[in-house]
C-alpha cells in the first residue's frame, strides 16, 4: 500500500468516514442475484477489491492482504421499501453514508434499493484509500459498461489492459519492515546521500506549507467538531446550459460550479440561524493544469489548492469572472509544481516515517469547504445490463471541515452532490436549493431564454422567467478570457 493510501486510513476517523458514494438510477427491474453476479466478474478490474486493510504494526504502515473469506453476498445487499420519495431515499442513503465500512472485510459497499415498481437504485459506497490517487471514479468506472452485452474478453479487462493479478497488488506483512531496514542500511552506508534526500523532504514539507497554510481558516458553521451524521442533497443540470453560458460569457464547467457554489455557500451563511459569514470563505478547489477535457476525462490533470471564494456579489456574471480569475492565478503560480513535488516525495518516504508526520500535523483542515471534480463518463452506460439513466457522486466530510461539493459530468448532465454535517450544519436543502438559484441567476444574466432553461433533466428545479439580453461588456470579457 503506498503512502496516499495509507494516509486516508490514519485521516479517517468514526464521526467522519472516508469514502466516496455515487447514487445510479436504473429505469428497470434488477435482480439481487443478477447483480451480484455482473459485480463479482468485474471485480478483477479493481486492484485490491478482495483484500483488507491490515496495520502491520509500528514499523511497517499498512499493507492489503487477500481477505481469504470474501463472499460477494456481504457487499452486495438489498434494501425494499414499499414507498419511496425522493426524500425518504436521500434518508436512506444518508443511513448508509454515515455508517463507516468494516476494516475487516475489504473497503466497499453496494446497496440495491428497490420498491415494487421501478425504477431501481444503486448506491456504491468506496472507501478513498481503495481508490487510486489520480482516478477517483476507477471502482464506478469498473462496474458500468460501455454496452449492454460484454464479450467474455472484455469482461474481464478494462479499456483493453490485462488484469492486475491477485500477486502484484498485495504487499506482504514483511515489505514495509524490509523497506525500513533497507533504508537504515542505505543511510550507514551512505551518509551524505541520506542528508541530501532529508533535505528534499524538508523542502517538499516547507513546499506543501505555502499552499496550504497560507492563512487560518476561521472556526464558524462550516467549521468545527464532526457528529457523524450526514446530510446529502444533489442538483442535476445539463450540460448544454453550461456550454451556453461559456460560448456566452466565458468559464469552464468547473469555474460556473465554484461560482454557484460560492453564490449558495454566501447565501446560505447569511441566514440568522446560521451564526455569521466568516471572511474569507477558504475551499480546497481543483485546479486543471490541461484542458478541460482532460479533466472530465481522467481527471489527472487537476491538483487540488486552497482559493478564496467570493463574497459580497450581486452581479453573477462578476462572481464568474473573480472565480476564474482565482483559479486562473493559482494555476499561473508556482503552488501546482509545489503541490505536485511534495506528493510525490511524501510517496517516497518510508511509510513509517509518512505516517508520523501525518499524525502529528494533521489534526484540521486549513480551509472551509471541500469541491471535488471526479472524472466523468461522457456517454451512457450499462449495470448488469440495464441502462444507467443518472449518476450522482458524493464526498465525505472530515478534518472539521462540514460541507463538501463534488461534481461530475454523466452523458448529458452535471450533477453536483452536496454533503453536509446533520447536526452542526444541517443546511443541505438551503445549499441544494441555492445553488439552483444561483445557476439560473448566472444562465438569465447570459441571456439564454427561460424557455432554454426550463428544458432538460433540471427543469423542475428551475422555474424562474425572463430572459435579459447579454451586456456587451461581458461578452468583451468571454473574448478576452478565449484570447
Amino acid at each position: 500500500m503506498d503512502n496516499l493510501q495509507a494516509l486516508y486510513l490514519e485521516l479517517e476517523a468514526s464521526n467522519a468516514p472516508l469514502h466516496f458514494a455515487w447514487l445510479c438510477t436504473i429505469e428497470d427491474r434488477l435482480s439481487l442475484q443478477k447483480l451480484r453476479a455482473h459485480v463479482h466478474q468485474r471485480l478483477v478490474r479493481v486492484p485490491n477489491s478482495q483484500a483488507r486493510a491490515v496495520s502491520s504494526g509500528t514499523l511497517g504502515g499498512w499493507t492489503w492482504e487477500p481477505d481469504a473469506h470474501f463472499v460477494i453476498t456481504q457487499h452486495v445487499h438489498r434494501i425494499r421499501r414499499q414507498r419511496l420519495s425522493e426524500r425518504s431515499l436521500l434518508e436512506t442513503c444518508e443511513q448508509l453514508f454515515s455508517t463507516p465500512l468494516d476494516r475487516q472485510r475489504p473497503l466497499w459497499d453496494l446497496h440495491l434499493i428497490e420498491t415494487r415498481r421501478p425504477p431501481v437504485y444503486v448506491f456504491l459506497k468506496v472507501h478513498r484509500a481503495l481508490l487510486p490517487p489520480e482516478d477517483d471514479s476507477a471502482f464506478l468506472n469498473a462496474l458500468l459498461d460501455p454496452q449492454p452485452q460484454l464479450p467474455p474478453s472484455r469482461i474481464f479487462a478494462l479499456d483493453g489492459a490485462p488484469p492486475e493479478s491477485r500477486e502484484t497488488t498485495h504487499i506482504g506483512r514483511g515489505a514495509p519492515v524490509r523497506a525500513w531496514f533497507s533504508f537504515i542500511r542505505a543511510a550507514a552506508s551512505s551518509p551524505r546521500q541520506t542528508l541530501e534526500q532529508f533535505r528534499l523532504y524538508a523542502d517538499a514539507v516547507v513546499n506543501v506549507g505555502r499552499v496550504f497554510v497560507g492563512e487560518e481558516a476561521t472556526v464558524g458553521p462550516l467549521k468545527g467538531p464532526l457528529s457523524g451524521k450526514h446530510q446529502l442533497r444533489h442538483v442535476q443540470l445539463p450540460v448544454r446550459l453550461f456550454r451556453e453560458i461559456r460560448n456566452r460569457v466565458g468559464g469552464e464547467i468547473r469555474e460556473i460550479v465554484l461560482a454557484c457554489i460560492s453564490a449558495a455557500v454566501e447565501e446560505v451563511l447569511s441566514l440568522p440561524h446560521a451564526n455569521g459569514f466568516p471572511e474569507p470563505v477558504l475551499a480546497l478547489v481543483p485546479v486543471a493544469l490541461g484542458s478541460e477535457q482532460d479533466a472530465q476525462r481522467t481527471g489527472t490533470r487537476a491538483v487540488s489548492l486552497i482559493a478564496r471564494l467570493p463574497g459580497g456579489l450581486r452581479d453573477p456574471i462578476e462572481r464568474l469572472r473573480r472565480v476564474s480569475t482565482e483559479l486562473d492565478q493559482l494555476r499561473a503560480s508556482d503552488h501546482p509544481h509545489h503541490f505536485r513535488r511534495g506528493v510525490a516525495i511524501f510517496q517516497a518516504l518510508p511509510g513509517n516515517i509518512a505516517l508520523r508526520a501525518v499524525r502529528a500535523f494533521a489534526h484540521e483542515a486549513p480551509f472551509h469547504l471541500f469541491t471535488l471534480q471526479v472524472p466523468g463518463l461522457r456517454e451512457r452506460r450499462y449495470l448488469a445490463g440495464k441502462p444507467v439513466t443518472s449518476v450522482i457522486p458524493f464526498a465525505p466530510i472530515a478534518l472539521g471541515v462540514r460541507a463538501a461539493f463534488v461534481f461530475m459530468t454523466y452523458a448529458d448532465t452535471v450533477s453536483v452532490g452536496i454533503t453536509t454535517d446533520a447536526e452542526h450544519f444541517g443546511f443541505a436543502d438551503q445549499l441544494a436549493q441555492a445553488f439552483r438559484s444561483a445557476f439560473t441567476a448566472l444562465a438569465r444574466a447570459a441571456g439564454i431564454s427561460a424557455a432554454s432553461i426550463e428544458t432538460g433533466p433540471a427543469a423542475h428545479s428551475i422555474q424562474q422567467k425572463g430572459s435579459p439580453e447579454p451586456d456587451p461588456s461581458r461578452l468583451e470579457y468571454r473574448e478576452q478570457r478565449q484570447t
